[in-house]
């Protein structure tokens, strides 16, 4: 049980499934729902890994596991050969929620952290224990005691056995630059890349790699109004004027006549309101901000 508890991986060949015809009899849009639901499609895969596992388990063991939450085996999914590659710079709004597969230089590796899947909390007037999955890097709290009724009254345990928790790491990927003339003179894009699990401190700055992931975004209704509060969030207020900052930094389209490509603020007040250290955000998030 001691492997089993541990967790397995299992890396997944995308061209061995696509040539296999008996499973695509049995899923004929796994190439589509690969690329345009890829969560669901690799949950479904472990599920059937899990079906196989259990099938295998001699009885005593099986009602062992099925008895136990903390018992279910993690299965980790490795996507071999997925293609296309994209380059860095074609990754656009399309490409949001879909699995793709791009190449970079690793320019920045952050330190390890633990994002917490499991979390216990206790209740503050009959400290009774709840488990409660955290999902989406969002931290969630019981709404209600199950006992006592109290509405939204607990305190973490973190000292619980129940409480999991995996490592990731944040690690910034840069394209590879070539000689075509396009190239010349152009800043590289990067991307922000989170590593679960097994996948922390594989990599190193200086090397090259190939990853393959899904492209997140905002769940925001409103993302420019996040964008706003985002940029200089030290200074209170002044949502006009940072509105105008963000939108200084997007700059204009230059391929339209009636429209310029570079958009110039200037502000001005009385000293001490934030104007210096709103215009310093700025050149922070600016690759050649000054």
């Amino acid at each position: 049980m001691a492997n089993l508890e541990a967790g397995m991986y299992f890396d997944i060949d995308v061209c061995a499934l696509y040539d296999d015809g008996r499973f695509l009899k049995q899923w004929p849009n796994f190439k589509d729902d690969l690329y345009e639901n890829p969560t669901d499609t690799l949950n479904c895969i472990k599920l059937g890994i899990y079906q196989k596992i259990l099938k295998t388990l001699p009885e005593e063991k099986l009602k062992y596991v099925l008895n136990s939450i903390s018992s279910l085996p993690t299965i980790k999914l490795g996507i071999l050969n997925y293609e296309p590659t994209i380059y860095l710079r074609d990754l656009k709004l399309n490409y949001y929620e879909k699995l793709v597969s791009t190449r970079g230089c690793v320019i920045r590796v952050g330190r390890v952290k633990y994002l917490v899947q499991w979390m216990v909390f206790a209740c503050f007037k009959c400290r009774l224990q709840k488990l409660v999955r955290q999902s989406q890097e969002i931290y969630t709290l019981p709404k209600k005691c199950d006992v006592c009724g109290t509405v939204s009254k607990f305190h973490p345990v973190l000292d619980s056995p129940g409480v999991k928790s995996i490592p990731f790491q944040i690690i910034r990927i840069q394209e590879p630059l070539n000689d075509e003339q396009e190239n010349k003179g152009r800043v590289p894009k990067v991307l922000d890349v989170e590593l679960m699990d097994d996948l922390v401190n594989v990599c190193m700055p200086g090397d090259d790699i190939t990853l393959t992931g899904v492209i997140k975004i905002y769940k925001e209704p409103n993302l420019f109004a996040l964008l706003v509060h985002s940029l200089c969030p030290s200074i209170y207020g002044h949502e006009m004027i940072k509105a105008g900052l963000i939108l200084s930094l997007f700059g204009g389209n230059a391929k339209r006549a009636q429209s310029r490509d570079d958009i110039h603020i200037l502000l001005v007040g009385d000293p001490g309101l934030g104007k210096s250290q709103m215009l310093q955000a700025c050149a922070r998030i600016s690759t050649k901000g000054i």
